[in-house]
């Protein structure tokens, strides 16, 4: 079996980008932006620590990142549903996309985490790599988003 790494690798660096504006929508979230930039660079240091001997930890520091994604979902979900009276059209269309980019995204990064729960050898190495780059990637848009949506996103 041949793994897309980069591309799965991407797929988390989108997913983890589109969450400053999940958090637009949701207001009173339970996790910052600031929050999130923090658990997922300690998640980006621990997998760089980890060796192929060590991948079932990396995929359970993945699996509770997921879950989390899973609960913010949730929440903005719920969050969306009890404002859909009180929202424009726009803001419709757009909550429905974002949504919509959230699962598509945390069903990406499920595929991604399946081609971890696989890797050996040389192979883990490369994950990693490519993991490191979609980090920096998406620090990078992420910094944009906060620039373009304000500090409280």
């Amino acid at each position: 079996m041949t793994f897309r790494y980069p591309i799965y690798a991407m797929t988390l660096a989108a997913f983890v980008a589109v969450a400053p504006v999940s958090g637009a929508l949701a207001g009173d979230q339970d996790m910052s932006v600031e929050q999130i930039k923090e658990d997922t660079s300690e998640l980006v240091t621990s997998l760089k620590e980890f060796g192929v001997e060590q991948r079932d930890e990396a995929v359970d520091a993945v699996e509770g990142a997921l879950d989390a994604i899973d609960d913010r979902i949730v929440a903005l979900e719920t969050r969306v549903d009890h404002e859909w009276d009180e929202m424009s059209q726009a803001a419709r269309e757009s909550a429905r996309e974002t949504l919509r980019a959230l699962r598509e995204e945390r069903q990406d990064v499920a595929e991604w985490l399946g081609g971890l729960k696989n890797t050996t050898g040389e192979a883990w190495a490369e994950v990693k790599a490519d993991f490191s780059e979609a980090y920096k990637d998406m620090s990078e848009a992420w910094d944009k988003a906060e620039r373009e949506l304000g500090e409280g996103a």
